[in-house]
C-alpha cells in the first residue's frame, strides 16, 4: 500500500477500507502480509504468516490506523524484498500494489516484476488522476495480473475486490512439462519455469529442438507429458503429442520473408524475453538468438540497406529528437522561495528533461508550461487552495524528507475529517467477521438488526439448539441477511465475505440441518425485513 505523503486524506482512508474488505475476504489456509511503502517500506509481519484470528486482528488494527507518513514513492525496494523470499509450496504468490503516483525508475520496477512473473503474480491499482498509467499497466502486464484505475467519484473498495475475485479463481500450480524425445539431446524449453495457471488464462510453451534430432521426414510426432497440481494438492498428468517441421528458422541474406515461419519467431521472442530477465552480463546469447530467429532485442537492430543507391552515405550520425505527447502530473509542495505560497512542480512520467530543456520547452512550445498545468488543475480540483505558514523555513529535500512530506500532506487536506466522514455501515458489519468466516453474536450485531441482544438470542431456531455453535451459526445467517437486504448496492465489495461465510456454514452444520439452509436463511431475512 502506497503510504507516501500524497496519499493523505481521502486516498489513505479509502485504502484502509479496501484493506479491511480484502482481509475479510482471504480464504482460510492462505498466507499473507501487508507492506506499506514510501521513501522506505514497512512490513506488518516479518514474513508472510498464516491467516488466522490473531493475524487478522493485528492486520485489522493496522488497516484502521493507516497513515500517509512514509515520505516519497519508492516501489522497487519492497518488490525486491518480496520476490527475494522463496515461494512456499502450495501457496502461489500474488501481490497487489495500490499507488496514487509515479516512480523515477518505472522500467526497473516493471523489469523486476517481469523477471519473477513465473513465481509471483502482480496486480496494480492506480488511485487518482496522478497515478502513472505506464507504471500501473506495466506492473499488471509483466506480472500476468490486471490493472485498475480509480478516478473521481469511483470507489477504490470495489476495484480492489474485483481484483481479489480474479486472484481467487481456481488455479493449478507446480506445472511441469517432460519432453519425451527419442534421443539424448536436450530440448530448450521457454519459458523454462512454468507459472501457475489461473481460470480464464492460458500459457504457451515452446520446445526448441536441436537440428541433429529432427527427423528426415517432416511432420513426425513426439510426445510430452504435462503434469500439475490442483487446489486439493492432487497431481494430475496428461500426454500431449506434437509434430516437428524440418523447415529452417534462421535468417540469412538469401532468405525471403515467406520462408520464415511465424511460430519460430514467436518462440525466439519468448526465449529473448527469458534471457533478458536473467541477471547476466552475457550479451552473446541474446545476440545469437536474435540473429538466428530474426527477432530484434535490446542488443540488436534492423539496418535498412539501400541496394539501389549509388552514392555512399558519409558524415556523422545525427540524433533526431521527436516531440511526443506526454501526460503531466501536478504535484503540490511548500515553496522554497516563499513561506506562504504554493509551488507547482510539473513532472512528466514519460520523458526526462534537464532544467535547460525544460525552460526551452516552456518558452518555445508551452508543452510543459502553463497551459498543461491549468488543464491538470482542472482535472483534479479537489486539492483546492490552502495557505500554510512555514515560519521555520524548513524545505523538502530532493528525495522527499519524511517529516516534510507529512507536514505538507497535512497542510493540504483532500477530504473532510474522519469525524464528518465515518466508516460506512457495511464496512463496520464486515469488520465483525472472524477469520473462519463466522460472525459472533453480540450487541453490535443486534443493533444492526434493530433488536435487543436478548430478542436475537430468543429468536434462535430450535433446529440449531442441538449444535454447539448455534449462536455463531445464527449470527452468521443474520449478518448475511443484513448484507443482502440493506447493502445490495455494494454487493461487489462484500460478495467474497459472504462466500467465505457460506463455506463455514457448510463445514459446520450437520448434513441434515444444512439441507434446510434455505429455510434458515429465509427466517433470518424475515427478522431483518421486519425491522
Amino acid at each position: 500500500v502506497d503510504r507516501s505523503g500524497s496519499m493523505g486524506g481521502a486516498y489513505i482512508k479509502a485504502a484502509g477500507e479496501a484493506l479491511l474488505l480484502f482481509l475479510r475476504s482471504i480464504p482460510p489456509g492462505c498466507l499473507f502480509n501487508v507492506i506499506g511503502f514510501g521513501s522506505r517500506f514497512i512490513r506488518l509481519f516479518d514474513k508472510s504468516v498464516p491467516y488466522d484470528q490473531t493475524s487478522l486482528e493485528k492486520a485489522t488494527a493496522h488497516a484502521s490506523s493507516l497513515r500517509a507518513d512514509l515520505g516519497g514513492t519508492e516501489l522497487l525496494a519492497p518488490l525486491k524484498s518480496i520476490v527475494s523470499e522463496p515461494v512456499q509450496e502450495g501457496h502461489p504468490r500474488q501481490v497487489f500494489v495500490l499507488t496514487d503516483g509515479s516512480v523515477s525508475n518505472t522500467d526497473e520496477v516493471i523489469s523486476i516484476v517481469s523477471r519473477f512473473s513465473n513465481s509471483t503474480r502482480c496486480f496494480a491499482v492506480g488511485i487518482g488522476s496522478g497515478a502513472s498509467t505506464h507504471l500501473v499497466n506495466g506492473i499488471a502486464k509483466a506480472g500476468n495480473g490486471t490493472a485498475e484505475f480509480v478516478l473521481e467519484n469511483e470507489r477504490l473498495q470495489t476495484k480492489v475486490m474485483r481484483m481479489m475475485k480474479q486472484a481467487l479463481q481456481a488455479s493449478v500450480h507446480d506445472v511441469r512439462l517432460e519432453w519425451k524425445i527419442p534421443s539424448a539431446a536436450e530440448v530448450k524449453q521457454t519459458p523454462e519455469v512454468l507459472p501457475p495457471i489461473f481460470a480464464g488464462s492460458r500459457i504457451v510453451v515452446y520446445g526448441i529442438l536441436p537440428t541433429s534430432i529432427i527427423p528426415v521426414q517432416s511432420g513426425s510426432s513426439f510426445e510430452a507429458t504435462l503434469s500439475y497440481r490442483g487446489q486439493d494438492q492432487t497431481t494430475l498428468a496428461q500426454s500431449v503429442r506434437f509434430s516437428v517441421s524440418t523447415e529452417k528458422s534462421g535468417w540469412s541474406s538469401s532468405d525471403k520473408e515467406d520462408d520464415l515461419f511465424p511460430l519460430h519467431r514467436l518462440a525466439g521472442k519468448q526465449l529473448l524475453r527469458d534471457l533478458a530477465n536473467v541477471d547476466t552480463q552475457e550479451k552473446t546469447k541474446l545476440v545469437a538468438v536474435s540473429l538466428e530467429t530474426g527477432v530484434v532485442c535490446k542488443e540488436t537492430a534492423f539496418v535498412v540497406v539501400d541496394e539501389d543507391g549509388t552514392e555512399a552515405v558519409t558524415g556523422a550520425v545525427e540524433k533526431q529528437t521527436i516531440a511526443v505527447a506526454t501526460r503531466v502530473a501536478m504535484h503540490l509542495r511548500p515553496s522554497r522561495h516563499a513561506y506562504s505560497s504554493l509551488q507547482f512542480d510539473c513532472i512528466s512520467d514519460c520523458m526526462d528533461y534537464d532544467d535547460e530543456e525544460l525552460e526551452q520547452g516552456e518558452e518555445e512550445s508551452g508543452m510543459l508550461g502553463a497551459p498543461l498545468l491549468r488543464r491538470s488543475a482542472d482535472i483534479e480540483p479537489k486539492f483546492g487552495y490552502a495557505e500554510a505558514d512555514y515560519s521555520s523555513g524548513d524545505e523538502c529535500d530532493e528525495d522527499g524528507d519524511d517529516e516534510c512530506m507529512e507536514m505538507y500532506s497535512d497542510a493540504f487536506p483532500t477530504t473532510q475529517s474522519s469525524a464528518s466522514n465515518p466508516v460506512e455501515d457495511h464496512l463496520v458489519l464486515v469488520s465483525f467477521q472472524q477469520a473462519n468466516g463466522a460472525w459472533p453474536l453480540h450487541v453490535q450485531l443486534a443493533s444492526f438488526c434493530g433488536c435487543s441482544f436478548d430478542d436475537i438470542v430468543a429468536a434462535i431456531p430450535k433446529i440449531l439448539s442441538a449444535i454447539s455453535d448455534a449462536q455463531l451459526v445464527w449470527a452468521t445467517l443474520l449478518a448475511i441477511a443484513l448484507l443482502e437486504n440493506r447493502f445490495s448496492h455494494v454487493k461487489d465489495e462484500w460478495e467474497l465475505v459472504v462466500d467465505k461465510a457460506m463455506s463455514w456454514l457448510k463445514s459446520t452444520l450437520p448434513p441434515a440441518i444444512y439441507k434446510d439452509l434455505g429455510g434458515l436463511r429465509t427466517l433470518a431475512m424475515s427478522i431483518i425485513a421486519t425491522q
